[in-house]
C-alpha cells in the first residue's frame, strides 16, 4: 500500500485541483451572453473570453505537468519488501521476451530485453472494460516495475509512467531501462490510479467537481514486508 511519499503526493493533487478550481472561478462568466452583443463590442468581448481561457488553460496544464512529475517517484522505494506469492512474471536473459498482465484494472502489454545487466522495458496499458464504460477520465494513474530475487526480495524498483486527466479509452506507452542486479528472478508491474465520473471538463479530461462527482480509486501493488 501506499507510503508517506503517497500520500504526500495525493496532497499535491489536492491542493492543484483547489487551485485549478479557484482559477477557473476568477474566469467569470463564460462565452454565453456574447450572442446577444455585436460588432466591437461583441468583438472585443470575444477577445477577453478567449484570453481568459488561454490563461486558464496556460494554468492547468502547467498544474498537470508539476503534478505528473511530482508524483513520478510515487512510492516506488520498495527495497526490502516481498513479492507476494503468485505474482511475479519470471525473467529470461539474452533474447527479447513480451506478453500480458491482465487484473481487473488494466492489461499491460509489455516486451523487454536483458542484456550485459541492462534491462529494456516497454509497453502499452489498457484500461479495463469496467473504468472505460462507468467513468469518463482517469484522473490519475502511476505504473511501476518492482525486481526481486529467487527468494521473491525485492532488488530494485522504477517508475515507468505516471499520467493524468486522460479518457480511459486512451492507451498509455510506457517506456524505461534499469541497470538490474545479477541476482533477479522476478519483474511485478504495480499501479495505483483514480478514475472519476459526473465531473465538469468534458469527456477528455475533467479539471472541476460537480455535486455529483464520482471517484474511485484502483490499485495493485503485490508486495508485503
Amino acid at each position: 500500500m501506499p507510503g508517506k511519499r503517497s500520500e504526500r503526493c495525493w496532497g499535491i493533487a489536492r491542493f492543484v485541483r483547489k487551485r485549478l478550481f479557484r482559477e477557473r472561478e476568477r474566469q467569470g462568466p463564460t462565452t454565453q451572453g456574447l450572442a446577444a452583443k455585436t460588432g466591437a463590442h461583441r468583438r472585443e468581448s470575444m477577445a477577453k473570453e478567449h484570453a481568459r481561457w488561454a490563461h486558464f488553460g496556460f494554468t492547468a496544464a502547467f498544474a498537470v505537468i508539476f503534478l505528473v512529475e511530482a508524483c513520478r517517484p510515487l512510492t516506488f522505494g520498495y527495497r526490502g519488501a516481498i513479492l507476494q506469492e503468485g505474482f511475479g512474471i519470471e525473467l529470461v536473459r539474452g533474447r527479447r521476451q513480451g506478453g500480458f498482465h491482465q487484473t481487473r484494472d488494466l492489461t499491460v502489454a509489455y516486451e523487454y530485453e536483458w542484456r550485459d545487466g541492462r534491462l529494456e522495458l516497454r509497453g502499452r496499458v489498457r484500461f479495463a472494460d469496467s473504468l472505460i464504460y462507468n467513468f469518463t477520465s482517469i484522473r490519475s494513474f502511476q505504473l511501476g516495475v518492482v525486481f526481486a530475487d529467487g527468494g521473491r526480495n525485492v532488488l530494485a524498483s522504477r517508475s515507468l509512467t505516471a499520467a493524468g486527466w486522460r479518457h480511459p479509452e486512451d492507451e498509455l506507452p510506457f517506456a524505461g531501462a534499469v541497470e538490474l542486479h545479477p541476482e533477479a528472478v522476478f519483474m511485478a508491474f504495480t499501479y495505483q490510479g483514480t478514475a472519476s465520473e459526473g465531473c465538469r471538463g468534458g469527456r477528455r479530461g475533467a479539471l472541476l467537481e460537480d455535486d455529483d462527482c464520482m471517484e474511485t480509486t484502483f490499485w495493485e501493488v503485490p508486495l508485503a514486508r
